[in-house]
């Protein structure tokens, strides 16, 4: 019996998917083989393909499995809202899960950032800042929610209230590129080029790793007759290609 078991544990996919039959009633089962089959669906076999369907529906079915052992596990009610809105894009559902994660535990920083986002792709920005302002003080660590609080103020056309949010991450994580590209974005908005180009150069000073911002540079300074930081920039692709 060990033998021919072998072939079944050469990774844990391989694992769960012939396990899984025989433990239909156990909820940890359920959640490894749901978020093996997510991380699958989120990285295809083939670079740049769609995002697996097949995969996403059947973790889907093991998380309601789950979550018919464990109706209150707050962590799967949320697991289930991210499948609707990151596959189904179906984001008053994913609303639905991700209130009801909070009820259970409402100091679930994640599931406050992903309920603010899908109450913004809906339209709903009161209740979306909200939700960012609650994220960003349940995790300081998570750069995220005060990175979405600073693009839908300035959505909102609180540009102070942005500018404010921007120099809190500046300060909070001072190696971040996150802000400077904000503050590039918003400027671009506002058709400000010479503004939006130095600030995604000091962008680069804190990721040069970001070789596509890099090339927008290049081209933009080499269509302004600035040979040189076109060349510079350039010459930072060279570097990261070798």
């Amino acid at each position: 019996k060990t033998l021919s078991r072998n072939r079944d544990w050469k990774d844990e996919f391989t694992l769960y998917s012939h396990d899984i039959r025989y433990l239909k009633n156990s909820f940890h089962a359920n959640i490894l083989y749901a978020s093996q089959l997510i991380m699958m669906a989120n990285n295809p076999a083939q670079p740049g393909a769609a995002h697996d369907m097949n995969k996403a529906s059947l973790a889907l079915k093991h998380f309601k499995q789950a979550l018919a052992i464990d109706s209150t596990h707050a962590k799967t009610l949320a697991n289930i809202g991210t499948l609707f809105y990151q596959f189904l894009g179906r984001y008053d559902s994913a609303e639905w899960y991700f209130n009801r994660a909070l009820h259970f535990d409402s100091l679930f920083a994640v599931a406050h950032f992903n309920l603010g986002y899908c109450y913004e792709i809906q339209g709903k920005q009161a209740k979306a800042v909200s939700r960012y302002r609650r994220a960003a003080i349940l995790d300081t660590a998570d750069i995220r929610p005060l990175s979405a609080l600073a693009s839908i103020y300035f959505k909102l056309g609180m540009n102070d209230s942005a500018l404010t949010v921007n120099k809190r991450i500046m300060n909070v994580h001072p190696a971040s590129d996150i802000p400077y590209l904000n503050l590039g974005n918003f400027a671009l908005a506002n058709k400000d080029e010479p503004s939006a180009a130095a600030w995604f150069e000091k962008a680069i000073e804190k990721n040069p790793g970001n070789v596509a911002l890099c090339k927008q540079l290049s081209d933009y300074f080499r269509s302004r007759g600035n040979e040189k930081k076109a060349d510079y920039y350039q010459s930072i692709i060279y570097l990261k290609q070798e």
